[in-house]
């Protein structure tokens, strides 16, 4: 539209110039127009094309600020990240556990280390103690990122529900370094609405070398995300 209005604009200044060197002939009265009958005419043109420049010329958007603009990227990240596969050390591992389906849960299973691991990791989920949540995470996934991507990636996925109780009802995979669970969670979502959600956790023992069953245990939290049933 801007090219549009100069174009217009000098065309009708060319025409003007033309008209005060030689002035056109009124039919009606056979005199030469007057310059003031000229320039008359030559004003209103302009205010016409000032007003159709006025009410066509696109709108300008509002900047968005840098900050904001970083937090939604570092969010979308996040959110991408969540069907994340347990790490890249523990890939062999999985691959050659024995899988056992719907083992029912007994109170010695749930006092070995990698369910209490798992315990304490959805108590500090619980409690929306999310430096807690990450104490009982897998030391690689921890490696991975620094503590505030640790502390906002437990904030985003774990926040949208609030665990009332929860039940671990059985161990799905079993070997000495990797485990998973099926846990039943009870909740409230954002809209205070109660929510029936599963968790399905994978519990890996590791030291900072790879897998080992002398290693630490540590809950893989893109495991544990809940979802309604």
């Amino acid at each position: 539209m801007n090219t549009l209005f100069l174009i217009l604009l000098i065309i009708v200044v060319l025409v003007f110039i033309s008209e005060i060197i030689k002035p056109s002939i009124n039919k009606k009265t056979g005199e030469p127009f007057s310059k003031k009958s000229t320039l008359s005419g030559l004003l209103i043109f302009i205010v016409i094309l000032l007003f159709l420049y006025v009410i066509t010329r696109p709108k300008a958007t509002p900047p968005v600020s840098s900050e904001v603009k970083v937090t939604e990227s570092e969010n979308q990240n996040q959110l991408e990240n969540v069907a994340e596969e347990v790490s890249e050390n523990t890939k062999d591992v999985i691959e050659n556990v024995t899988k056992e389906e719907n083992v029912e849960i007994t109170k010695e299973m749930l006092n070995e280390p990698a369910a209490k691991t798992l315990i304490n990791f959805i108590e500090a989920i619980k409690k929306r103690n999310w430096a807690g949540a990450v104490q009982y995470s897998q030391l690689s996934w921890q490696s991975k990122r620094s503590q505030y991507e640790r502390a906002q990636f437990m904030e985003i996925n774990f926040d949208p529900y609030k665990i009332k109780s929860y039940k671990i009802i059985s161990k799905d995979i079993d070997s000495d370094s990797y485990k998973s669970y099926t846990v039943r969670v009870e909740g409230v979502n954002v809209l205070k609405n109660e929510v029936h959600l599963e968790m399905k956790a994978n519990v890996i023992c590791e030291t900072m070398g790879g897998p080992d069953p002398n290693g630490k245990w540590g809950v893989n939290p893109s495991s544990a995300i809940m979802s309604p049933l």
